[in-house]
């Protein structure tokens, strides 16, 4: 069974966090198209490898969504605000 899990971390976290989950995938994919059995003579297994192999490479797609969402969240956040130091301590509108 697999469990979706948030959690939170520090801004700049996120890229280092992002290359482990892409390491991961990349991983997954290679042993995913090693792990493939072609066995004409012994279908059920082989149903069984394909069927094994499509459910990895469904986490592996699951995963990728999840990259997506955070670099998107990640380039969200680390935009500039628009707004000045002093604007925001109550200052002049000039930009730093």
């Amino acid at each position: 069974m697999r469990v979706k899990v948030t959690r939170t971390v520090d801004l700049e976290e996120i890229p280092a966090l992002v290359e482990k989950i892409i390491v991961e995938c990349k991983d997954s994919l290679k042993s995913n198209g090693h792990n493939i059995a072609v066995e004409m003579h012994d279908v059920p297994n082989m149903v069984h490898s394909l069927e094994h192999t499509m459910e990895n490479l469904s986490l592996v797609a699951v995963k990728l969504q999840d990259v997506i969402n955070i670099v998107t969240g990640w380039q969200e956040a680390s935009k500039p605000t628009g707004h000045s130091k002093e604007t925001l301590q109550g200052g002049t509108d000039e930009q730093l």
